[in-house]
């Protein structure tokens, strides 16, 4: 089962297959920019106090005008959100037996809504509550993940990251 949202999200990567849409691989395997990055990536580190590896993600959507670090860290984002080009994503990845904890659903969307606009929690005006299941998972509690923005399923993205087609 995939989802209006799922679609898109599928088509978004189909596009990055084709070509149609340049993506910007993280650079701590990418020498050509590892020059920049070896001058912000330290600096954003020690001054977030996050993992360098973090902060070389982060570090192409600084130097790129065109790309934005689309993240599901809520404590690099906390860190992070001052020095610009991030975005909020909340992702529940679970597996086929697994289940909900009480108020999971709930509370993805109720959390993230909270942090809109806090300082504490990275400043975001924006987010997205996304759900990663089996299908079998989504079937198995349809109700509770309609409370997702959206949802997507293994079985939909394993062509594309073959690690979804173990899950």
């Amino acid at each position: 089962m995939v989802t209006s949202d799922g679609n898109r999200a599928i088509a978004l990567v189909e596009s990055v297959i084709r070509g149609d849409l340049e993506v910007r691989e993280p650079p701590h395997w990418l020498i050509e920019v590892g020059a920049v990055l070896a001058r912000l990536s330290p600096e954003t580190a020690v001054e977030t106090g996050q993992h360098l590896f973090d902060t070389l993600y982060h570090a192409v959507a600084l130097e790129h005008a065109s790309a934005t670090l689309i993240t599901a860290d809520d404590r690099y984002l906390t860190k992070a959100a001052s020095l610009g080009r991030i975005v909020a994503r909340h992702i529940d990845n679970e597996r086929l037996h697994g289940r909900f904890t009480p108020f999971q659903p709930d509370l993805y969307a109720q959390r993230a809504e909270r942090w809109i606009g806090l300082e504490a929690y990275g400043d975001y005006e924006d987010y997205e509550a996304v759900l990663v299941a089996p299908a079998a998972f989504l079937e198995r509690y349809p109700e509770a993940c309609r409370k997702f923005g959206c949802s997507v399923s293994h079985e939909a993205i394993a062509p594309y990251l073959p690690l979804f087609a173990r899950a």
